[in-house]
């Protein structure tokens, strides 16, 4: 796979099984007005699982592109999401940049990027510290590294506040607390305990971080 990164920036428009990309090239990066009517998405419920599930949900995607030769556990591969948002359709905007991948994969990392995304969302909205409906600055920074070493997710959740982002953080490390008491095992297990959460000022930060031993083993690679 190439290493090599596109410089262009891309603004993704995705909705429910349709997939949108717009590539700027030469240009200083801007959002597009989206003028496409399509399905919204529906919330999140509070009691949904807010991170573990979909994180191993994209390992066995990457798994499964892996066996079909459109992802490399040994290539260089990095995507970043900036600003992400969702408007009162619910549908996301954002400013995308990073290596050039097979568009099977680059839909993927995104897809279970925005349902992460989406759940933070509506945590923050649930504990009344914003809108789900969030636009710039109370955005979403993600980013998705994989490499011979291993594999880190990024999630950056801006909130209004330091105020607000310590009880978003508190929400979470809650999350994670809760998680260590029911035994997981497998692929969650590995999530959960390679996952920290802190709060920088006005930022939640989200991160996994797998190293390649342990993904090997557990993927049976």
């Amino acid at each position: 796979m190439t290493t090599n990164k596109s410089q262009s920036s891309i603004l993704i428009l995705a909705t429910i099984g349709v997939y949108f990309g717009l590539v700027l090239v030469g240009a200083t990066p801007q959002i597009v007005a989206q003028q496409t009517a399509t399905a919204s998405y529906h919330r999140i419920k509070s009691s949904d699982d807010l991170y573990i599930d979909s994180v191993v949900k994209l390992l066995d995607e990457l798994n499964r592109l892996s066996i079909s030769r459109k992802f490399d556990w040994n290539g260089n591969t990095e995507i970043s999401i900036e600003d992400l948002g969702f408007d009162a359709d619910d549908l996301p905007s954002f400013l995308g940049s990073g290596s050039k991948v097979d568009p099977e994969l680059e839909f993927a990392i995104e897809n279970r990027s925005l349902d992460i995304a989406r759940r933070l969302l509506s945590r923050k909205a649930d504990l009344g510290l914003g809108d789900f409906h969030s636009a710039y600055p109370e955005t979403i920074n993600i980013v998705f590294a994989s490499a011979k070493s291993g594999l880190k997710i990024e999630f950056k959740v801006n909130s209004r506040d330091s105020h607000s982002a310590q009880q978003l953080g508190n929400s979470v490390a809650k999350y994670f607390s809760e998680l260590s008491a029911r035994n997981l095992v497998g692929k969650k297990q590995l999530v959960a305990e390679n996952t920290t959460s802190k709060v920088e000022d006005t930022k939640l930060i989200l991160s996994t971080h797998l190293a390649r031993s342990s993904l090997d083993s557990l993927l049976g690679k």
